[in-house]
């Protein structure tokens, strides 16, 4: 029996589809054009959101983007391609939500509260972007994992970077610089460790602000100049600074404490010149290792923390 010639192209129609749908497809987006591909969500509705896919984006995208339930999506900027906020501030410029493997690179990304969202158990990673000019924060993390490779987050009207909820960022490297709050701020059970070269400067409050049983390892970092503490623990917040014969953390010329603990929280400075606090306390008044009430602990801080001052009382 011959078969139906409509069968025939229906097989025929299929059979090209598959490839496409295995390997994925990667998208041009002119933000200044005209068309569903002038703009990144526009781009987003052709895609199979299981991916892989990759959007190529030039120009000046002024939308509020939504990456919601895919995988294996990578958005690359042209030089000078940037997404800016539609909403005068009131939702994020770009949110990432129950998506895992979602990489932006390139981008300056402005404007919105915050300017980028990561969340709902989500994986983004960012790659030399500049993430500027929030309402709110820079970037926030909520029960999210997120890698930062060469990210500039800068100018935000809140913390630079905000991890929270049981979140896990790393920075290797960011700088984190001139935001209006804390430059990071790790709450809830959350994880950030900063290294090769993580420079956290210029902040509103704190360098990094560590509160509600989170925890800090750093290595390789730079926090200096910051409008309160270099580095703040509370409420029962862990921190580790430096790794034997790994390069030099350095906290340096903050206002207040270069490290502050309070609250059960534990700090430990390993030697072998790891690390180095010193010069803090500009306004006066605290240490560069400052242990608070309540119950604060410390190991190596009255050795190892390259001459500093303390008050930390140590077995």
């Amino acid at each position: 029996m011959k078969t139906p010639y409509k069968y025939l192209s229906a097989a025929l129609w299929w059979a090209t589809l598959v490839p496409v749908a295995a390997h994925g497809v990667n998208l041009q987006v002119t933000c200044s054009g005209k068309g569903q591909v002038s703009t990144i969500n526009g781009a987003l509705k052709l895609l199979n959101p299981q991916g892989p896919n990759t959007l190529t984006v030039s120009g000046t995208c002024h939308e509020n983007v939504l990456i919601q339930s895919f995988d294996r999506l990578t958005l690359i900027a042209t030089p000078g391609a940037s997404i800016n906020d539609a909403s005068s501030g009131n939702s994020p410029t770009l949110t990432i939500v129950d998506s895992e493997r979602i990489t932006i690179q390139g981008f300056t990304i402005a404007g919105g509260s915050p300017a980028v969202f990561c969340g709902n158990n989500s994986v983004c990673r960012f790659s030399g972007n500049t993430i500027q000019d929030a309402a709110g924060d820079g970037v926030v993390f909520n029960r999210s994992h997120g890698d930062f490779e060469g990210d500039v987050i800068k100018n935000n009207a809140a913390r630079g970077i905000a991890v929270l909820n049981a979140s896990r960022v790393i920075t290797s490297p960011a700088t984190v610089q001139g935001n209006g709050d804390s430059g990071i701020g790790v709450v809830g059970g959350s994880f950030l460790l900063t290294d090769n070269g993580t420079l956290v400067q210029n902040n509103a409050v704190h360098g990094v602000a560590a509160f509600s049983n989170s925890t800090l390892s750093m290595m390789a970092t730079t926090i200096k100049g910051n409008a309160a503490d270099g580095v703040h623990l509370a409420e029962s917040s862990v921190a580790r600074f430096g790794f034997f014969g790994s390069a030099v953390d350095t906290i340096t010329a903050n206002a207040r404490s270069g490290v502050s603990l309070g609250d059960l929280s534990f700090a430990f400075f390993p030697g072998g010149g790891a690390v180095v606090i010193t010069g803090n306390n500009v306004a006066g008044g605290t240490f560069d290792v400052s242990c608070n009430p309540q119950f604060s602990a410390t190991r190596g801080a009255l050795t190892n923390i390259g001459g500093g001052t303390t008050n930390c009382s140590e077995p």
